[in-house]
This record gives structure tokens, C-alpha cells and sequence, in this order.
């Protein structure tokens, strides 16, 4: 479907069984497109791996703008951890 609508789609969001995330978001952002995917991204690291590489592929392409500001959050304190 994403092939066949390339032109006609604007943004993929991924909300489908966990173990096929990862090809989905894979494909969609094979073809240039933004993904939101929601958690759980992947099963395997290797598919995390692959996923991280490919975006970063596209955001250092231009695909999203020039990048000012990217902020994280988490609600652990890993730093402190025991």
C-alpha cells in the first residue's frame, strides 16, 4: 500500500502488533517517510540497531530540517541506580 500511494502519504503511524513494528516502520521510513511508531519498537537489538541507523540516516539527509534542539526524558534516575 505505501508503494502504491507513495505520492498520496504524508506520515506512517505504526500502532500494530509488537513483533512487526519494526518492519513497519523500517518500510515506511525506506521510503522517506516521517514514522511514529509507538512502544514497543522492537523484539531484537539488531532490529533497534537497524531502525536507529536508518533514521539517523535520514534526519542527517535533511529529511525533517535542520535539527536545534532535541530534548529527552525519562522518569528513572539511571545515573543513581543501585
Amino acid at each position: 500500500m505505501l508503494k502504491e500511494m507513495d505520492s498520496d502519504i504524508d506520515a506512517v503511524i505504526v500502532s500494530t502488533p509488537d513483533h512487526t513494528n519494526a518492519p513497519a516502520s523500517m518500510l515506511a521510513m525506506e521510503l522517506n517517510k516521517p514514522v511514529y511508531c509507538r512502544k514497543l519498537l522492537t523484539h531484537h537489538v539488531a532490529e533497534a540497531s537497524a531502525m536507529n541507523k536508518l533514521a539517523a540516516l535520514l534526519i542527517q539527509s535533511g529529511i525533517i530540517g535542520k535539527v536545534h534542539t532535541v530534548r529527552a526524558w525519562s522518569p528513572k534516575n539511571w545515573r543513581f541506580a543501585k
